[in-house]
């Protein structure tokens, strides 16, 4: 079953470095956070290790949560997408912005 990742940064402690936890309701995972990272690819590089904990894959795609307090992710099934926007009865509109997709995103490694 797919599921949501959310992320959320965790301030640093007398003993701890910053980190960013991503939760699903499969569990969750704590990162150290990347000092030559942003803020965004932090998160983004928690939920990725999350989704790699649970054997997880696809095209990772995120955004600010709604409380502001972190990211909310979901992986896309890269199979399905490509049906769906590459397909027979797809139009030149959707081809277009597949092929953007397939040719921009650094998870894909030639997985369509």
């Amino acid at each position: 079953m797919r599921q949501a990742i959310t992320t959320k940064y965790i301030g640093p402690t007398d003993h701890r470095g910053s980190r960013v936890k991503a939760t699903a309701q499969a569990g969750s995972i704590v990162v150290g956070w990347d000092d030559a990272l942003d803020s965004d690819d932090n998160h983004t590089a928690a939920a990725r290790a999350l989704a790699r904990k649970y054997g997880w894959s696809g095209l990772l795609v995120g955004g600010g949560a709604p409380d502001g307090r972190g990211n909310c992710y979901v992986l896309l099934d890269l199979h399905a997408l490509r049906t769906m926007l590459v397909g027979p009865t797809s139009g030149d509109n959707a081809r277009r912005l597949a092929e953007g997709i397939i040719r921009n995103a650094p998870d894909l490694d030639g997985k369509l």
